[in-house]
């Protein structure tokens, strides 16, 4: 009796949080049904990214996806309006609150660096 109370509990709050409703422009997280928090890659892209020292980086550009596995291969963050790189989702911290990514770069690797070549920019 007690394993099937716990369960419809679990269940409930999983109801409660898949249907959370975003009222004021914020990102809203939906549970899977492995209890993680899943993300639409729509409100992912254009979402600000941040560095090591909160300092603004540019913004998602997009998801790269594996398809053989159908997980996320890289996100594309496009700096300062006229590079790009490829980050490793693993490296990404959503804030979800405050509808922002962080990651633990800072702005002058990016800055020093080349960014995807240009046939991989032009196609995304």
């Amino acid at each position: 009796m007690r394993q099937e109370s716990d369960t419809t509990k679990d269940t409930a709050r999983r109801k409660e949080n898949s249907n959370a409703q975003d009222s004021g422009g914020k990102q809203v997280r939906y549970p899977n049904n492995r209890g993680r928090s899943v993300i639409s890659a729509a409100s992912l892209r254009k979402m600000p990214v941040y560095d090591c020292d909160t300092r603004y980086l540019g913004v998602l550009k997009d998801l790269m996806i594996e398809t053989d596995r159908g997980t996320v291969a890289y996100a594309v963050l496009l700096f300062d309006d006229n590079k790009t790189f490829a980050l490793p989702f693993s490296a990404l911290k959503i804030d979800h609150e405050q509808g922002a990514v962080y990651v633990d770069i800072c702005y002058e690797v990016f800055e020093a660096g080349s960014g995807l070549s240009t046939a991989h920019r032009d196609n995304n």
